[in-house]
């Protein structure tokens, strides 16, 4: 029972309804800051009513900017029922809410944004949304886009927290720990997900301070960024427990990509840490300094490095098969296990924990994730559940009947479940793995959140839009769909628009109308009349490890996008448009490690105009972000060889690499225009051409301006005097050290000269190599000895900071100018051109110690001086620790990043015969990819191994370790 009180503040009535126990509810009808019906004015006026007390929002009050801190000193209790709330901070305003001792707030479905605690001051510059030193509860609250500058990014909790449900995005501490949490105090932390959280110290995401108690249950933490423990970090006396969570793709620049530790404990269950990266040797999941590491159940950790205690199973070792997932039962990402990965169903029958039965996003434990019929939890935060595809026929019977098509299995989808085909009917030979649509029945449709999975099938699933050729496949509004493993070929773009948005006759493949991602998936050779030859997308789209082919459309030959986007080594190649020849984009967009080769836009013959942007067309757009990508050989009849920019707000090329690409008009490699700001950080733009005015780069507009810092713009040509590398009306600015040869300021009709400031240019041959493999995931341009531009960069940490080359190498000491940090090479033809330009052969013996070149290098020896220590150790005999068998110990090390090197480890008993070695071991780098052919146990980790070869004879065994170099 309650009674119903109302006061008349001014013009405003606002209600309160008390209770019989003294607790009352107060809502917010203002979305001011302060003043009668604020928020601050309702939670001033709970904390004088006996509690505990609830405030709500009126439906009208959807978002609030907050001019200053709010001060919870409510020991009563008070709950804020959010339901979709913004609370935003004006600049300078400072963090959202502080919690005093022993007084307590709830918050539920509540998002804080942009709060901001910054300035000299350590004790008082913490926290940037909360600063707790009572009692902290969340629920279904999402903390995003908050700084502090002496730790806790989103929360300092130096009391009582719990929180479930909650997402930490993009917060950051730029002088303390904890990006998303800097935790001193009790800390429970449930079905909640950290990404994209930055400390400047120690735990990109969670930091746990000394002797301070941390729990995390079914969480996920990826890409975030730290010194030391990119994802988490706990010092001496502290106490974490981590149960059913995945912690993947997280960076750390000194200690632990994953987690770090030092002296202190970790209770790891049934979770998963993988895919993490940091320096090599020091832990790239896990670095732990004298603490204790208790395992129980079944426990996923790829790399691991630890000077303390450990206790329980043995973690596994094998690659997790993570990818990004996304799901509207919670507003937060989760990484998807795929099929084959050792997670799905790895958690054994007496390591369930018992009262937890749902998963991060609240799907039941315990499912069938292998298609084998036998339920058993899976390792890590999310659940896999199975639906398989038994049928290669297009078939759509009601209901779907003994065999499944993947049109069937698409329909009756439950959310969340992943559709799998069944290897028995999807194997053998191409015709096989080949799901052919019947053009009858018009395109499939994607009306649930899903994935579609064909990673476990040897050669892949190919889905065929078939005669008449339909478009393959429509995802409805608000649906989360992935697909992976799927070669998608043969749709045309026929089927619904896009919410009255698009015609028909776009998206050739695929047309999205909610969130996609892919997968290592392959689109080739489908079309679309107006926008987007493979793929159309409104709302998100992320590709990984993509190749689009031979798709062609008038606008975005492979894809056109309206909606956030984002790519990662992805492979662009000889797609075809009017404008964009691979891509058109005008909305955000983020691209990294990606290719674009021999793709055009051109107008049609005899049409009296021309294309645009031979590969990557952005307009309108409002941030883009280039990362690391290569473009050669791309063209088009119009401006932009390689990539325009107009009205995009500002781009951001960074890391990248254009050459040999080409305009008929204006911008060889970039055509900038139309208010653009464009920035070309640490960049080398080289050989390409233009058939009117800047062979490299084009700039046209003064109300726009072009940044060039520590890059490189040489070697490009154009009619004389239209500027062989640069052309510009635009203003200019040279930030660092910039390699330039020609550069010329042109008066557009009607204007005034383009500006050019900054530090002078190098006019300059910067003595490129030509575009090659000389390591990580992209083609570049190496410099050869006696480049200018080596060691030559100045460095300016506040632009577009970066710590590494376009291949993800380090740089060394003072960085080079361009793309490419010359000396940092883990591959040999990289290695071969920094030292003698190229003139080193992999099969001679520079040094005459009776090594080949390749071999010292491979084996991380020096190829020009004689090695001091062996680079192969003798091997020395053990027994009982594998099997209770008699094995040989051999050890090596390698280089861990050389895609263009393969060891092959082989045995023989008669070493003068003929043909008598037998490949018993072949390591194929990156990845530390090992095929063992007669070895029981191996441990390849960040350049060095080791392995029993339980097979060897007592005394007539020989080793020897062949080195080949390769093409990737």
């Amino acid at each position: 029972m309650s009674t119903l009180l109302s006061f008349p503040v001014g013009a405003i009535i606002f209600m309160v309804a008390a209770n019989m126990a003294g607790a009352a509810v107060f809502k917010v009808v203002s979305a001011a800051d302060s003043g009668p019906g604020s928020l601050r004015e309702m939670l001033s006026s709970a904390a004088l009513a006996p509690g505990p007390d609830e405030v709500v929002f009126a439906a009208s009050v959807r978002a609030i900017t907050q001019l200053s801190q709010i001060s919870i000193t409510d020991t009563g209790g008070v709950s804020v029922e959010g339901d979709g709330v913004a609370l935003g901070m004006s600049a300078g305003g400072g963090r959202h809410f502080s919690v005093a001792k022993d007084s307590s707030l709830s918050l539920k479905g509540l998002t804080l944004h942009s709060g901001k605690v910054s300035g000299p001051d350590v004790g008082v510059n913490i926290a940037g949304s909360i600063l707790n030193r009572g009692h902290l509860a969340l629920a279904n609250c999402t903390f995003k886009d908050n700084l502090a500058s002496s730790g806790g990014g989103a929360i300092i909790n130096e009391g009582d927290l719990k929180a479930s449900h909650c997402g930490f995005h993009g917060n950051s501490t730029v002088g303390g720990q904890g990006g998303g949490i800097s935790n001193r105090g009790g800390a429970d932390l449930r079905n909640c997900a950290f990404w994209d959280n930055k400390s400047a110290y120690y735990g990109g995401a969670v930091f746990n301070d000394e002797d301070s108690r941390l729990t995390l249950t079914n969480c996920t933490l990826s890409n975030n960024t730290a010194v030391r423990g990119g994802a988490l970090a706990q010092l001496e006396g502290g106490k974490m427990t981590a149960t059913h969570c995945t912690i993947t793709t997280n960076r750390a620049t000194d200690f632990g990509g994953g987690v770090f530790l030092e002296e202190c404990e970790l209770t790891l269950t049934n979770s998963i840490i993988s895919g993490n990266t940091g320096p090599e040797g020091r832990g790239a999941d896990v670095c732990s300094f004298d603490g204790l590491m208790a395992r129980v159940g079944a426990n996923l950790i790829q790399f691991q490095y630890s000077t303390g205690q450990e206790s329980g199973p043995a973690a596994i070792t094998a690659d997790a098969r993570l990818r990004w997932g996304t799901y509207p039962e919670v507003t937060m990402i989760t990484m998807v296990p795929l099929s084959g990965s050792p997670a799905v169903d790895g958690v054994p029958a007496d390591a369930i924990v018992a009262g937890l039965s749902t998963d991060q996003r609240g799907a039941p434990r315990n499912q069938d994730g292998d298609g084998n019929a036998a339920a058993m939890p899976d390792i890590g935060a999310l659940e896999v559940s199975v639906t398989s595809v038994t049928t290669r026929a297009d078939e759509f019977d009601s209901p779907a009947g003994t065999r499944v098509s993947l049109r069937e299995a698409l329909r009756d989808a439950v959310a969340g479940r992943s559709i799998v085909f069944d290897p028995t009917v999807f194997s053998g030979t191409a015709a096989d793995g080949t799901i052919t649509l019947d053009p009858a029945r018009g395109e499939m449709v994607a009306a649930k959140d899903t994935l579609v999975d064909g990673t476990a099938i040897a050669g892949g699933i190919t889905v065929d839009g078939g005669p008449g050729s339909n478009r393959i496949l429509f995802i409805n509004r608000d649906r989360s769909v992935s697909l992976a493993g799927l070669k998608l070929t043969g749709g045309n773009g026929r089927g619904a628009s896009m919410a009255g948005r698009f015609s028909n006759n776009s998206g050739g493949a695929v047309c999205n109308d909610g969130h996609l991602t892919l997968i290592r998936c392959t689109l080739s050779g489908n079309k679309a009349g107006f926008m987007g030859g493979a793929v159309l997308s409104g709302e998100s789209l992320r590709l990984e490890d993509c190749v689009f082919s031979g798709n062609t459309a008038t606008t975005g030959g492979a894809i056109y996008n309206y909606g956030d986007f984002a790519a990662f080594g992805c492979t662009l190649t000889g797609n075809t448009a009017r404008h964009g020849g691979a891509i058109a984009s005008n909305y955000r967009m983020a691209l990294s490690r990606c290719s674009f080769s021999g793709n055009s836009a051109k107008a049609a013959a005899g049409s009296g105009s021309a294309g645009a942007a031979g590969a990557l067309d952005c307009y309108e757009g409002d941030h883009v972000y280039l990362y690391s990508c290569t473009f050669h050989g791309n063209s088009t009849d119009g401006d932009g060889g390689a990539v325009r920019f107009a009205e995009s707000g500002r781009a951001y090329v960074t890391n990248c690499t254009l050459t040999d690409n080409f305009s008929g008009r204006s911008g060889g490699a970039i055509c900038s225009t139309d208010k653009t700001r464009t920035e070309v950080t640490h960049s080398t733009v080289s050989a390409n051409s233009a058939g009117v005015s800047g062979g490299g780069i084009f700039c046209r507009d003064l109300s726009g301006t072009l940044t060039l810092v520590n890059s490189i713009v040489a070697g490009n040509t154009a009619p004389d005097g239209q500027g062989a590398d640069i052309c510009n009306e635009e203003h200019v600015m040279r930030l660092g050290a910039n390699i330039v040869q020609s550069l010329v300021n042109q008066t557009p009709a009607g204007g005034s000269r383009g500006a050019d400031t900054g530090q002078p240019a190098l006019a300059l041959d910067p003595l490129l190599a030509p575009l090659g493999d000389y390591g990580g995931p992209t083609l570049t341009m190496a410099l050869k000895p006696g480049s200018r531009a080596v060691n030559a960069a100045i460095p300016l940490p506040d632009i577009t900071p970066t710590n590494a080359d376009q291949r993800g190498f380090p740089y060394i000491y003072t960085a080079d100018i361009g793309a490419y940090e010359s000396g940092a090479a883990t591959n040999f033809r990289a290695w071969a051109v920094d030292n003698s330009g190229s003139t080193l052969l992999f099969d001679a013996d520079e040094d005459g110690d009776g090594a080949s070149n390749g071999l010292e290098y491979a084996l991380r020896g020096n190829p020009v001086l004689p090695e001091a220590t062996p680079l192969f150790t003798a091997p020395t005999p053990g027994w009982g620790q594998d099997g209770g068998l008699a094995y040989y110990t051999l050890s090596f090390h390698y280089q861990e990043g050389a895609r263009d090197l393969r060891y092959l480890l082989q045995r023989t008993s008669a070493p003068g015969e003929v043909n008598a070695w037998t490949t018993i071991l072949t390591l194929t780098p990156p990845n530390t990819a090992v095929t063992p052919e007669g070895i029981r146990y191996y441990n390849f980790n960040q350049g060095s191994g080791y392995f029993h070869d339980i097979s060897a004879g007592a005394s007539t065994t020989f080793w020897r370790l062949k080195v080949e170099l390769v093409t990737p």
